[in-house]
């Protein structure tokens, strides 16, 4: 990415926060900068984060996200073949273990993987289900077009479906041909049928 796409990339990051603008955005620079940093405090320390350290807990507590602006913005930028191509989505699930935010709404018990056989732990925490632009070429990294967090109230695949059906509509005005890969737990009824939809609708 060059620096004057970088920077429009940023400036139209910048306008799809629609309320407590300036510090949503140096809390975006702090997570882009200080991998190390464990707690909100430490973000506010971060030499990128030029406001009071009050200012994470107001990006937190009152900033606003125009959801489907981001995701316009994530397809616009995103390294896209010419139109008439295909292209490989990837759709799937990952925990965020959010064990010590015992004050966070709507936590799940989620496994606790790579343990040995017989250990069933358990820690509570947030479902992300992520679309992303799949590699075509050797080497060539993912990249995100939509992530979601899968409230208690909501199913995995019922989430993916949406999702999907949002991207799909922004890839085929572009002129591409999108092709989705899921994994076993995506053949079931209920997705295959949203699925379904999609084409019905003249998406796929």
């Amino acid at each position: 990415m060059s620096r004057n796409t970088l920077k429009d990339f940023r400036h139209d990051l910048y306008g799809c926060f629609q309320r407590a603008r300036d510090a949503l955005w140096n809390l975006v620079d702090a997570l882009s900068s200080e991998p190390t940093a464990r707690s909100l405090p430490e973000l506010s320390l971060s030499p990128l984060f030029q406001r009071k350290w009050a200012s994470v807990y107001e990006a937190c507590e009152d900033g606003r996200i125009d959801e489907d602006q981001l995701r316009e913005i994530f397809v616009r930028y995103a390294p896209l073949p010419a139109p008439g191509r295909h292209v490989f989505l990837g759709v799937d699930t990952s925990n965020l273990f959010r064990p010590e935010a015992e004050t966070t709404e709507d936590r799940l018990l989620l496994p606790v993987p790579n343990l040995p056989e017989a250990a069933h732990v358990v820690s509570p925490g947030w479902v992300i289900s992520s679309v992303v632009l799949l590699p075509t070429q050797p080497e060539q990294g993912t990249f995100v077009l939509d992530p979601q967090r899968v409230r208690c109230s909501e199913v995995a695949t019922e989430v993916a479906a949406r999702q999907l059906k949002a991207v799909i509509a922004l890839l085929v005005a572009r002129g591409l041909k999108p092709i989705m890969l899921g994994d076993r737990w995506d053949a079931c009824a209920p997705f295959l049928t949203r699925i379904g939809e999609l084409e019905s609708s003249g998406l796929l």
